[in-house]
């Protein structure tokens, strides 16, 4: 990636977003419960709603007035880490953010494709990132993947995911969880968050990454904001 060094750590994101969003790119934030899978898309997203891109933000977990919380409660601790954010820039995040919230068992890619449709074709919202969090996976989960990654084709949008692992479910050969090892080659990035001791490890792979290295990236585990290593 050809990433400035100066530049956020939340900007890194931008950036994958950037390079595969016009072939239905794919990212995915692994963690256990309660390690952060939805603080990181929130900040993802507000990078990219700060770059004056229009982001919708689905859930399927939590209500919209659960959504806005995390939001506000994101973006107040970026105002004080960041110059990037300030008070001014809230009334941009508003008019570029859309929220839809699902019931587990009411979401599908049709369902979602359809409810863009109506947003579309009233030229009311065109996404230009998508961020699905709560969508469970297990071993019969491709055929939803691909149908999403042909809706992220047709709209030329990256979708980043919060993929749900376990502290013992892995492996012989990957620490990735079981079920998404079907579908990692329909991913362009992933990141791992690990808890380790009193720190939250970011373990990002990517296949834009190879040629120029990503710094090493940290959850702080007091404010849950994506910070660099400190060397």
């Amino acid at each position: 990636m050809n990433l400035n060094k100066t530049a956020s750590p939340q900007k890194i994101f931008e950036t994958i977003g950037d390079q595969n969003r016009n072939n239905g790119g794919f990212g995915a934030v692994i963690a256990r419960a309660g390690v952060g899978k939805t603080a990181l898309l929130v900040q993802i997203a507000l990078c990219s709603l700060l770059e004056k891109k229009t982001v919708l933000h689905v859930s399927l977990k939590e209500s919209i007035q659960k959504v806005c919380i995390w939001y506000d409660e994101v973006s107040k601790k970026l105002e004080r880490s960041t110059r990037d954010f300030t008070p001014d820039t809230w009334d941009t995040i508003l008019m570029h953010r859309m929220i839809m919230t699902f019931g587990e068992n009411q979401f599908s890619p049709t369902t979602l494709k359809q409810r863009l449709s109506d947003l579309t074709e009233q030229d009311i919202f065109y996404p230009q990132l998508i961020v699905i969090d709560g969508l469970m996976i297990d071993h019969d989960s491709r055929p939803i993947f691909e149908e999403l990654k042909a809706l992220a084709k047709e709209l030329s949008v990256f979708i980043w995911f919060s993929i749900r692992s376990h502290r013992h479910q892995v492996t012989q050969t990957s620490d990735l969880p079981p079920a998404f090892i079907p579908l990692k080659d329909l991913f362009d990035t992933t990141l791992q968050v690990i808890p380790k001791g009193d720190t939250i490890d970011i373990k990002l792979l990517s296949e834009t990454s190879s040629e120029t290295p990503s710094p090493e990236l940290v959850l702080d585990p007091e404010t849950m904001l994506i910070r660099t290593m400190v060397q």
